[in-house]
């Protein structure tokens, strides 16, 4: 055997034994990054899952809290109407009644409300705000369903003005930031300030729903007028409280 052949052979045995090392040393680099990767979109993926079920725990837990502060909202203005208004329980309606658009596009005070059941034909109801505040008056008209917003002009209802209970009736202007007292007697001492409520003597509005303040007084050669600042900002609402003090099956000649 020559010197040549053996010196092949040697060169042969430490390349071979080169290339299964780095070959193995590959392997071991590609097996760890392998592992990284699984970790990372195990990670990921948990991640992902926790956020998907979290955000829709609290998706369903915020609609429970809206469907508990509904019920509140109006059980403290249900409290709040019968601690106002000696009015026999049996007798009072009250469910929350939806604005579905404007009747009229020029006329925002008079407004299309969903079909309720607590509307009667032939009567008057109270749309109150869930702040408590008189919004207007609701009727049955052509089979829809009409709300009649304080500043129109055919939204009318009885009120009583100052601490002494001076009596007036309310009558909308329309595209104008107060609405009207008409039919205050003459003979009647009204200021300005003087807090509006409803009077509930038109079986329309329980008693002490908070209208509004009187801004000016109008002298006329048999009663006099107020202006008055309404409370409610009825404009931006979706959604009023319908108020009757007869039931659907009420036998109204009674």
């Amino acid at each position: 055997m020559n010197k040549k052949y053996i010196f092949s052979l040697f060169l042969s045995i430490v390349t071979l034994s080169y290339i299964f090392n780095i070959d193995k040393l590959l392997s071991k680099q590609i097996s760890i990054l392998n592992d990284n990767i699984k970790i990372s979109y195990t990670t990921i993926y948990l991640n992902i899952e926790n956020s998907i079920t979290k955000y829709f725990n609290q998706a369903q837990q915020i609609e429970d809290l809206r469907k508990i502060n509904k019920k509140n909202e109006k059980i403290q203005l249900l409290q709040q109407i019968l601690s106002n208004y000696s009015i026999n329980k049996k007798l009072l309606s009250l469910d929350k009644i939806d604005v579905l658009s404007y009747k009229n596009f020029n006329d925002f005070s008079n407004i299309i409300l969903t079909n309720n059941h607590l509307l009667i034909s032939d009567t008057i109801s109270a749309l109150i705000t869930k702040d408590g505040y008189s919004a207007g008056i609701a009727r049955e008209q052509n089979n829809q369903y009409i709300g009649l917003l304080n500043h129109n002009p055919k939204c009318n209802y009885s009120v009583f003005i100052g601490k002494n209970n001076i009596p007036g009736i309310t009558k909308g202007e329309k595209n104008q930031e107060n609405i009207t007292i008409e039919y205050i007697p003459i003979w009647k001492k009204i200021n300005i300030g003087d807090e509006v409520v409803t009077s509930g003597m038109d079986n329309i509005f329980p008693a002490n729903i908070q209208v509004g303040k009187v801004v000016k007084i109008t002298k006329l050669s048999t009663t006099q007028e107020a202006k008055v600042k309404p409370y409610a900002k009825v404009y931006d609402k979706k959604y009023f409280y319908l108020y009757t003090n007869y039931k659907k099956d009420t036998n109204l000649s009674n």
